[in-house]
């Protein structure tokens, strides 16, 4: 049998999440047993005539405290609203879901949360999850985290210090590996925390073991990383070092016959780089073209919209041109009014053009790979 909810308060003031409630007094006027205590961080429902809203106390205040001990005070509750159950038919109560449609009115009911309805707003979703503990509200129910969304996204662990912050990472971590063994996590541990955290499960590197293959290295990276001459003998020595780099990326084992086709060091011309990736894709290759910033497509725009998206087209649909061309758009990075601008749309209106613009890692991962592969003019 369900236990039964107690009324702990009324609504008096709903301003989009933010609700805040008047407190019964702690003790009925019978003397009977205290009302449920609120505390921060715990649960309270409230009924809507569509709905049950679920909000979490955030904080609690006596606005005029009383002077005499035993006086009867002015208890205030303010909680965020979390989420709700609509009603269903024959009086059933539908899963409960983040984000509030229907909110409660001034004067309606602040109830206590029962085990139930506990049970009811942390129930393990239908969806890929990892268990990291239990509930604080109530410790004999189990705590999940959504792992597409914690992946998919960025997230923090916030705390003051000593409060567990690598704990809880480590913890997140073995969970997350215990459920997809052939995962593999990068750990970046400037304060060396987490070695001991995972035995043999990781591979320590350290300054001493760190080894960085020089591709992967942009060329001014290597130029920090190899040089120490300063004004114009560095850029002396930094042209040498491009035509080295080049010299052994084709000289490596196993690049002998493909490195003239695959590395070219073009010169600084949009229109040039433009024009060898369109011919490189005519005679059968998948070009990757980096125009650096997308600004820069004014000075190859002929390239563009009249060879690039018109191939197709010009050779009544049976040319292909696979070829994906890199430019960075938008602002924030410091780049200066020629460097910053998003120039996107104006590709979306060239036909033959097909535009990609990822915005998560996972995302551009995917749509880079699928571009690659696709047979037509990409601007990535």
């Amino acid at each position: 049998m369900a236990a039964k909810s107690c009324r702990i308060g009324r609504v008096v003031s709903v301003s989009g999440a933010q609700i805040i409630a008047l407190l019964d007094d702690r003790k009925s006027g019978n003397g009977s047993a205290d009302l449920p205590a609120t505390q921060i961080g715990g649960l309270v429902k409230m009924h809507t005539p569509a709905s049950t809203v679920y909000g979490m106390i955030s904080g609690l205040s006596i606005p005029i405290p009383a002077q005499d001990e035993g006086t009867s005070e002015m208890r205030i509750a303010e909680f965020e609203a979390i989420g709700e159950s609509l009603n269903g038919a024959n009086g059933s109560t539908a899963s409960f879901r983040r984000g509030v449609s229907v909110f409660p009115e001034l004067g309606d009911d602040v109830l206590a949360t029962t085990k139930e309805d506990l049970s009811h707003v942390y129930a393990r979703p239908s969806v890929p999850t990892i268990g990291i503990g239990t509930v604080h509200q109530d410790r004999s129910l189990p705590a999940f985290l959504l792992t597409d969304d914690l992946l998919g996204k960025h997230f923090a662990i916030l705390g003051t210090t000593g409060s567990g912050k690598s704990c809880a990472v480590a913890l997140i971590l073995h969970a997350l590996l215990e459920q997809n063994p052939n995962a593999h996590v990068v750990v970046l541990d400037p304060h060396n925390e987490y070695a001991h955290a995972f035995g043999d499960v990781a591979e320590v590197i350290d300054p001493d073991t760190l080894e960085l293959p020089y591709w992967l290295l942009t060329l001014e990276e290597m130029v920090e990383v190899t040089l120490s001459s300063k004004g114009d003998e560095r850029a002396a020595d930094a042209a040498v070092l491009s035509e080295l780099i080049l010299q052994c990326k084709q000289e490596f084992p196993g690049n002998a016959d493909i490195a003239a086709i695959r590395i070219v060091d073009t010169p600084v011309s949009e229109s040039a780089i433009a024009g060898l990736g369109i011919g490189a894709a005519a005679r059968g290759l998948r070009p990757l073209v980096s125009l650096m910033f997308m600004d820069f497509i004014g000075i190859c725009f002929d390239q563009i919209m009249n060879q690039m998206a018109k191939m197709k087209y010009m050779f009544g649909g049976k040319a292909t041109l696979p070829i994906t061309v890199l430019a960075n758009a938008g602002a924030g990075s410091g780049m200066a009014a020629q460097h910053s601008q998003s120039l996107e749309a104006l590709l979306c209106h060239i036909p033959g053009l097909k535009v990609v613009m990822p915005s998560t890692p996972a995302d551009a991962k995917g749509l880079l790979t699928a571009s690659i592969r696709e047979d037509h003019p990409v601007f990535f």
